[in-house]
């Protein structure tokens, strides 16, 4: 019985507290780097992805949105021809937490999952199975970062985070692992 009650005080807690600014659309422009990832069996760096998302904040602590991700590199090895393009989607979950003594700064905690498609086209001919490769992953990932209100409507955020990838099939046995670190400029409206 005592139980029963407990859940049901925690119950009215969380779903009726006065929400003063109720659900707030937002848009992110950013970017994320990857210090290294295993892109078809040879470790590679990236530039700097682009990251574009949009989503819907509530009340300031919770967000729930998508993000989309690029990254893009040419090189020449073995002299030939490569570009290597990687696309990510994902969806995000965000719960922020804000300090009463600073009340712009906030600690945002971040799990994401997604669908991940890599590319690779080359110009050697020679090659027995052929010029184009593709591969799908499923990442999750989870992040820990600052946030700070420019105003009241811009906020920058940095997060640094790990990602696990399961392939096409998903299975774990074979699971990669890789840390980023992300930055960007979320405008709320």
């Amino acid at each position: 019985m005592r139980t029963k009650l407990s859940f049901i005080a925690l119950f009215i807690f969380i779903f009726f507290q006065p929400v003063r600014s109720q659900i707030r659309p937002e848009v992110t422009f950013g970017g994320r780097y990857i210090p290294e990832y295993n892109y078809f069996g040879r470790y590679m760096t990236f530039p700097v992805a682009v990251e574009l998302g949009g989503g819907v904040d509530f009340n300031n602590k919770w967000y729930m949105g998508a993000n989309m991700f690029y990254y893009g590199k040419n090189y020449y090895y073995d002299g030939y021809n490569y570009d290597s393009d990687i696309y990510q989607l994902e969806l995000e979950f965000r719960r922020s937490f804000h300090a009463p003594f600073v009340p712009k700064l906030g600690i945002d905690l971040s799990f994401r999952q997604g669908l991940l498609l890599s590319t690779l086209s080359h110009d050697n001919t020679s090659y027995s199975m052929g010029t184009y490769f593709d591969d799908i992953k499923y990442p999750i990932s989870m992040s820990m970062g600052l946030s700070y209100m420019l105003t009241d409507n811009i906020r920058f955020s940095v997060w640094p985070g790990v990602s696990w990838f399961a392939n096409k099939y998903l299975w774990f046995h074979d699971l990669q692992v890789n840390y980023f670190c992300g930055a960007g400029i979320a405008y709320k409206f």
